[in-house]
């Protein structure tokens, strides 16, 4: 793979060296050739794979360094299908799969250096749609560079989850319209972006259906008092571009995340994103590719009204579930059901204290009278002397 550090917007032929280029494209159209005659997958995708990093700068109030995180990231885009992986070190590293229906990701390891190797059972979760719900500013925001060109295609109200902050569980994901430029007339990934926040957004984010059901706190509610409209929360910018395999993917990009009105105006976080490498991949399939047994939460079918969010089951064979399957439906009814009965026993609880509560005040009543009466017919009985 070819360094991209001297890369340019002028195009692929001041990215690569033009000979070693044209070798690595007969290369790769022998070998695709060869696996359409050998049969080995004959369904397999082209693709476009990035390899880079991302460097997260964070700021206090007083706009002074605080914290810094970095991180890795391999994004493999089909335009509409994709994959990411982010690593955080050895062994501890997100997948995320989209097929364009669904959204799947598996996590290995953790940041205490767990071996995924010897886990027994993943944490894995599914998401209905082409967004990365259930993820943090690590995957959002290369999925914004590299990947969501199948989402900003379609989305006419231009209104996104903030991918600096979890769609799942802060309701100040969804208080923003974005405004936007493409990279070039053909493609829909983003040069340039702004997320403004709308008064119409604010009314409406404590009951965004994306947000758990189940986790509504009193926190995200002073959150948002904090925000007014047209606040400019966030914004997005392209430094370095450059063409490949017919498209244009971002070098180097910048995201800034802003201080809500109500504290210092300021930036908050900085998240640089720089590409140390492309090249054309064939891909089997965009949904993770499943090596050992999982614990999934299944997001797919949800009921927010009985605050059910997903069902869980675990997952042993190499496949996932479509939505109707057998394992899906039975882990929602599972959730439902328990759902239901948690519901039961709150019921009952606050019956059985009213009962109790009401047979402490009449006992309290009839002793009272009964005192009453005995004191006055006391005070009625003749005077022996």
């Amino acid at each position: 793979m070819q360094q991209l550090s001297d890369a340019t917007n002028d195009g692929m032929s001041k990215t690569f060296h033009q000979p070693v280029f044209r070798k690595c494209l007969v290369l790769c159209a022998m070998f695709q050739v060869a696996r359409v005659d050998t049969g080995i997958s004959a369904a397999s995708r082209q693709a476009v794979q990035l390899t880079g990093r991302l460097e997260l700068n964070a700021f206090d109030s007083n706009r002074r360094p605080w914290t810094t995180m970095n991180t890795r990231f391999t994004a493999t885009s089909a335009q509409g299908s994709w994959l990411l992986r982010v690593d955080f070190g050895t062994s501890h590293f997100l997948i995320h799969g989209c097929d364009g229906i669904d959204t799947f990701t598996i996590l290995y390891g953790s940041s205490k250096g767990t071996n995924a190797i010897t886990s027994q059972l993943l944490p894995a979760h599914i998401d209905s749609g082409v967004y990365p719900h259930n993820a943090q500013w690590y995957s959002t925001i290369p999925w914004l560079a590299f990947l969501s060109d199948g989402y900003l295609a379609t989305n006419a109200a231009q209104v996104m989850p903030f991918p600096f902050q979890s769609s799942r569980h802060d309701p100040t994901a969804h208080i923003y319209r974005y405004n936007w430029e493409p990279l070039g007339p053909e493609s829909r990934l983003p040069k340039a972006m702004s997320f403004v926040s709308k008064s119409d957004l604010l009314t409406t984010a404590l009951n965004h259906p994306e947000l758990l059901a189940s986790n509504h706190l009193a926190s995200p509610t002073r959150d948002l008092a904090l925000f007014a409209g047209d606040f400019l929360g966030g914004d997005y910018q392209v430094e370095e571009m450059t063409n490949f395999a017919g498209r244009v993917f971002p070098l180097r990009f910048v995201a800034r995340r802003y201080a809500p009105k109500g504290k210092e105006d300021g930036l908050v976080q900085r998240v640089t994103g720089i590409v140390d490498s492309m090249l054309v991949t064939n891909v089997d399939s965009f949904q993770p590719r499943i090596d050992r047994p999982l614990a999934v939460a299944d997001y797919r079918l949800r009921a927010r009204e009985r605050r059910v969010d997903f069902g869980s089951y675990q997952l042993a064979g190499s496949q996932w579930p479509e939505t109707n399957s057998p394992i899906v439906v039975r882990a929602f009814e599972r959730s439902l059901a328990a759902a239901d009965r948690a519901t039961g026993r709150n019921a009952d609880s606050i019956g059985t204290y009213r009962i109790l509560f009401l047979s402490a005040m009449l006992f309290c009543l009839i002793v009272g009278l009964r005192a009453v009466l005995v004191r006055g017919y006391l005070g009625r009985k003749p005077n022996p002397q």
